[in-house]
């Protein structure tokens, strides 16, 4: 674990600098859990859905639980992490793809009523 120069485990202080950052960053790590689990158990393409859904709540608290981290680190130490831009730069890049992903499903499940039978292959992979 990368420890922050003026925020070490040690310290009483870094536990109650990143609170909402930490509490908002669990509650997506949930989130994203629960939707994860219902894909995983589930054959229903509609149920699918709505846990893509719950994902793609998830990463939205995970990109605000990211800069509200580096706002907070900010306000401590007094300046902004070096890890912070990346951080979210690849939050929102992730998110995007989540939401094509969902758009897609939810035009599969519109168009045909259900998810298409055709399984997307490469077209470098011969049998």
């Amino acid at each position: 674990m990368i420890q922050h120069p003026y925020l070490t485990t040690n310290s009483n202080t870094a536990k109650t600098v990143y609170r909402l950052s930490g509490t908002l960053a669990q509650t997506g790590n949930i989130l994203l859990w629960i939707g994860a689990t219902i894909i995983l158990l589930s054959n229903d393409r509609k149920i699918e859905l709505g846990a893509a859904g719950i994902k793609l709540t998830a990463g939205g608290i995970l990109i605000i639980a990211a800069i509200v981290e580096g706002q907070e680190a900010k306000s401590y130490s007094g300046f902004l992490p070096k890890e912070t831009c990346p951080k979210i730069i690849g939050s929102v890049i992730s998110e995007i793809g989540a939401i094509i992903l969902t758009a897609v499903l939810y035009y599969e499940i519109s168009i045909n009523g259900a998810a298409s039978e055709e399984p997307i292959t490469s077209p470098f992979l011969v049998d």
